[in-house]
Formats: structure tokens, C-alpha cells, sequence
């Protein structure tokens, strides 16, 4: 049995642990509030914010359900845009890499013919029987 020093101990402590929780989920509840409003207010100009509105709240639900209670509307919208742009980038890149394959393929030059197609192309210059001794000079004949 306790002592009446030790009892007015015990509740002591027990009303204060029951006032520090009462505290504690009134300034949840006000962030709550806050960052209730905050979205909405960013969500009357932004078409985003009223796209993801319900899935921003079921994940903000699920999360503070969890114990994540510090859980904020803007991140977790955030989180669901860049969840999706990434899978969204992940489906089309293949394709996108296909499309540039064939338009590099479609640019790239075949060679032609070893001989070439065009005609040959003449040398100018003096075709005179002294301009080709003159190109001959010098050069052994074996």
C-alpha cells in the first residue's frame, strides 16, 4: 500500500503525462490545420494541387495512421508528381530510344560504289609533250 506522500506522487505524474498528451494532440491538430490550409490555399491557383487533392489525403491518412505524424501535404504531393514522372519516363523511354534509333539510321550515309558513281574527275594543266617530261624529271625509271 502506498503512503499518502507516494499517492499524491502517483497522480501527480498521471494528470501531468495526461496533460502533456492533451497538448500534444491539440498542436497536431493545429498543424494539422495549417497544413490543411495551407494546400487548399496553394490548390485554389495550382491545377496540380486539386489533380492530386484525394490522393494526397489518403496518403496523408495512411501515413499519420502509420504514426507518422509529421507527415507534410506539400511533400507528399511531391512525392506522388515525382513518383509519376518517373514512371512515366521508365514506360516511354524504350520507345524514345527506338524513335532516335531510326531517325539516326534514317540520316546515316551509305558509302557508294568503290569506284564511285560520278564521273571521273579530269586533272588540269598542260597536256603538252614538254609539261610531261617535266613531271617525269627526276624520277627513276626502274
Amino acid at each position: 500500500m502506498m503512503g499518502p506522500a507516494e499517492a499524491a506522487q502517483y497522480y501527480y505524474r498521471k494528470g501531468q503525462n495526461e496533460f502533456t498528451r492533451i497538448i500534444q494532440a491539440q498542436q497536431a491538430q493545429t498543424h494539422d490545420l495549417i497544413d490543411r490550409q495551407a494546400y487548399e490555399a496553394a490548390a485554389g491557383t495550382s491545377k496540380i494541387h486539386q489533380e492530386y487533392r484525394n490522393r494526397v489525403e489518403d496518403l496523408v491518412r495512411s501515413e499519420r495512421a502509420r504514426g507518422n505524424v509529421a507527415v507534410n501535404r506539400t511533400a507528399v504531393l511531391k512525392y506522388l508528381v515525382g513518383d509519376e514522372v518517373v514512371e512515366r519516363g521508365e514506360r516511354a523511354a524504350p520507345a524514345q530510344r527506338a524513335a532516335a534509333a531510326r531517325r539516326v539510321a534514317g540520316q546515316r550515309t551509305q558509302p557508294g560504289g568503290a569506284r564511285g558513281d560520278g564521273a571521273a574527275a579530269r586533272r588540269g594543266g598542260d597536256d603538252s609533250i614538254d609539261a610531261a617530261r617535266e613531271r617525269i624529271r627526276n624520277q627513276p625509271l626502274w
